[in-house]
């Protein structure tokens, strides 16, 4: 039984001891990577990559198949002599079409029983669920009022339907989704299907170039086409490439036309009209490309008042109202628990939901470096540098939250009356209320350790995703001062090194052009091991996919001439542009976007909130005396048996202001915490919003943005709830 890569990689490492030979090397060359060890080592990352994409509706299919394979073990079914009852039996497993249609085409082994059985199975979880949320909901609020009672009591019917229709829907959602993804790269793909088409018109060379380096379900489908050309099942790659523009027209009408194209391309014998061709199908893809890009801005205009609406002034209505309604209508709906499931749980959860469907629209855009944790240009795994300090992230939001928190409730302490200022302020007919300043810091106490650990861990990846974008920006650059020294017929050093003269400020030249001359000049190494050798290579630690496939476009031309290698990096360098040019029209177009969305989740929401959370207390001052149901505390400088009637109406026994209802409110502190949660939450949601329509998928950045917004919001806000409170009556009410 032949053995697994790990073990083998295992057995080599406890058995094979490192020789005198094999040391020297290690110390002079660094460690020595053999192609059959890479080749393993790819594989155990393949497979583990694997089993970590399970998401949670494959492992609920899964663990639902599980059971009805042992079902099937145990179960015997006798044959039926009925001709009717296999065909029932079928019927009755039936999936609906766009449901196989969507396994298939994400690739998910769900058999028809499981699927039919996933939403069933959710009902059930989300009953249950429901009926934990009811009874710790009845334990917490031990309320038999019929309203309450009957929200918790729907609890589990919510849940269950909530449940059981999301993994109803999730397969064509998740379907939909991975479509609009793979459009992303529609562009790219095109991009790097012409750049070897102008290098050597085959289009297997094109498709397989364009399938190692592009990336989304095309790339996937492209690598399924050289399959099924290679083992015969297309006549030959022509079909493959028909085949896949057929079955994307649906969604991309652009991409249908633009493989017709190159497909046709082969046929035209002239290689300046067929460069003319595959310039007309870039400027269509970059043409469709920019009416997506207007269409998409302008479409967001009104999503982004909506959010606006949804996420700040309905807020700031329930706050202005929950005290008023709870007060006449008789019910406990400002109560601590009801607040905390509105501002901590419904509405952060409503505005999510509405943001994730407006960023499933966006067109797609640059796909930015991934920077690997070992990178040797970051400092060790879970620390940051700061001020020259190398610090580790987690436990200084860790530090920085207990010193908040501790210092918040050490100056509460600090600001408290004492008894004999409460009794000399109630003997003037004040209502006095102790005074707190812990309602700033709490909230402060979890935003800047959050921020911290999000700003720790992106800040520095961040530093050389710019550094390597400034250096494609550059590339292009370097690639026509390449292909001008080429095409004068000089060899390849002397063209390299010319360009390391020529831009002596461009990290491109400084840095790529100068390793690259020094390893074929001194490690004696070829053009291709000098740039993609896994321990040498220049592009070792620059984890750029354009550049990769430039030098790839450079390395396949060269050994075709120098001046066919002129010829096709100066069409590189177009296309390297052409790139940059949708990259630049979509951060022109989405720039008011996003300017206007980051205001709002830094300022515009922060300062609204704050003001109108120290507003509710004074209405809370205003309502509270009712909660007594003395006259006296109505107004007690006023006398007169009509007063006394309508206090009564309003206030006594039977009136119109319900006592118990105005006791259960939260007390303006509690409130503000409450608030304060919700704005970083609101934060929270606003910068990821702003951050993924300006830069994507760039899970670095978004993490940067928000890291960045929320203690500059939570100040303000803690800023603009101090200086309110101030202006309305200061820390202790009137």
């Amino acid at each position: 039984m032949p053995t697994s890569p790990k073990n083998r990689r295992g057995e080599k490492d406890s058995h094979t001891p490192d020789t005198q030979e094999s040391l020297i090397k290690k110390r002079l060359y660094g460690e020595l990577t053999s192609p059959e060890a890479l080749e393993e080592e790819e594989l155990h990352h393949k497979e583990k990559k694997e089993k970590g994409k399970l998401n949670f509706y494959l492992k609920l299919c899964n663990s639902i198949q599980q059971g009805i394979d042992k079902k099937k073990k145990k179960k015997y079914t006798t044959p039926s002599t009925d001709p009717g009852a296999e065909v029932k039996e079928k019927k009755k497993k039936k999936l609906p079409k766009e449901y196989r249609e969507a396994f298939d085409f994400l690739g998910w082994k769900v058999s028809d029983e499981a699927a039919l059985a996933a939403p069933m199975r959710a009902f059930a979880y989300g009953f249950v669920a429901g009926i934990v949320i009811f009874m710790g909901g009845f334990m917490i609020l031990q309320s038999t009022d019929a309203f309450v009672l009957l929200v918790l009591i729907s609890a589990p019917v919510f849940c269950s339907l909530g449940l059981m229709t999301f993994i109803q829907k999730y397969p064509l959602n998740a379907a939909n989704n991975e479509k609009l993804k793979a459009l992303t790269y529609v562009p790219e793909i095109i991009t790097y299907l012409i750049m070897e088409m102008r290098l050597q018109p085959n289009l297997e060379k094109a498709v397989e170039f364009a399938s190692e380096h592009g990336q989304g379900k095309i790339a996937d489908d492209l690598k399924e086409i050289l399959w099924k050309n290679r083992v015969g099942i297309y006549e030959n790659i022509e079909v493959g490439l028909d085949d896949l523009a057929y079955r994307w027209q649906t969604y991309s009408e652009e991409f249908k036309h633009a493989i017709t194209m190159i497909r046709a391309s082969v046929l035209i014998p002239n290689d300046i009209e067929r460069n003319l061709l595959y310039d007309k199908v870039v400027e269509d893809v970059l043409a469709s490309t920019k009416e997506k890009m207007e269409l998409y801005t302008r479409s967001m205009q009104q999503p982004s008042m909506y959010l606006f609406y949804l996420a700040v002034l309905l807020p700031l209505m329930i706050i202005i109202m929950l005290p008023v309604a709870a007060a006449f209508i008789g019910l406990p709906i400002a109560s601590p628990p009801i607040l905390i499931f509105l501002y901590v749980f419904f509405l952060p959860l409503i505005t999510y939901i509405y943001a994730k469907s407006v960023l499933g629209k966006r067109p797609g855009g640059y796909v930015p470096p991934e920077i690997p944790d070992n990178h040797p240009d970051l400092p060790s795994k879970g620390t940051m540098v700061w001020k020259g300090m190398k610090l580790p992230v987690m436990a200084t939001a860790i530090g920085v939250l207990i010193i908040i928190i501790g210092l918040g409730f050490w100056l509460d302490g600090q600001v408290q009356l004492t008894p004999e200022q409460i009794e000399s302020m109630e003997s003037q007919g004040r209502i006095v209320r102790q005074p707190h300043v812990y309602q700033y810091f709490v909230p402060l106490g979890i935003a800047l350790p959050l921020a911290i650990y999000l700003y720790g861990n992106s800040v520095h990846k961040r530093k050389i995703q710019k550094r390597i974008e400034a250096m494609e920006n550059d590339f292009k650059d370097a690639l026509y001062l390449l292909a001008s020294r080429l095409g004068e017929k000089k060899p390849l050093e002397d063209a390299v090194g010319y360009v390391k003269r020529f831009m002596p400020d461009s990290e491109v030249a400084t840095v790529l052009f100068d390793k690259l001359l020094k390893n074929i000049m001194v490690l004696g190494l070829t053009l291709k091991g000098a740039v993609f050798d896994p321990t040498y290579g220049v592009l070792k630690n620059v984890p750029s996919r354009l550049m990769a496939s430039s030098f790839k476009i450079m390395i396949d031309s060269i050994e075709l001439g120098p001046e066919v290698a002129s010829t096709s990096l100066i069409s590189a360098s177009n296309q390297v542009r052409n790139i940059q040019k949708i990259n630049e029209l979509m951060r022109k177009l989405l720039g008011d976007v996003t300017s206007m969305m980051s205001s709002m989740a830094t300022f515009i929401a922060p300062v609204v909130l704050g003001i109108v959370a120290s507003l509710q207390g004074v209405i809370q001052n205003i309502i509270e005396p009712l909660g007594d149901c003395a006259e006296k505390e109505l107004a007690p400088a006023l006398t007169g048996a009509e007063f006394t009637a309508a206090a009564s109406a309003i206030g006594g026994e039977g009136g119109l202001i319900n006592c118990e209802a105005i006791q259960s409110m939260a007390t303006p502190d509690v409130f503000q915490i409450i608030v304060g949660i919700y704005v970083i939450e609101l934060v929270f949601i606003l910068a990821y919003f702003s951050a993924k329509i300006q830069f994507g998928d760039n899970k670095t950045a978004v993490m940067l943005s928000i890291g960045k917004s929320l203690p500059i919001a939570m100040i303000v806000f803690a800023g603009a709830l101090y200086a309110s409170a101030g202006m309305m009556g200061g820390l202790v009410g009137p």
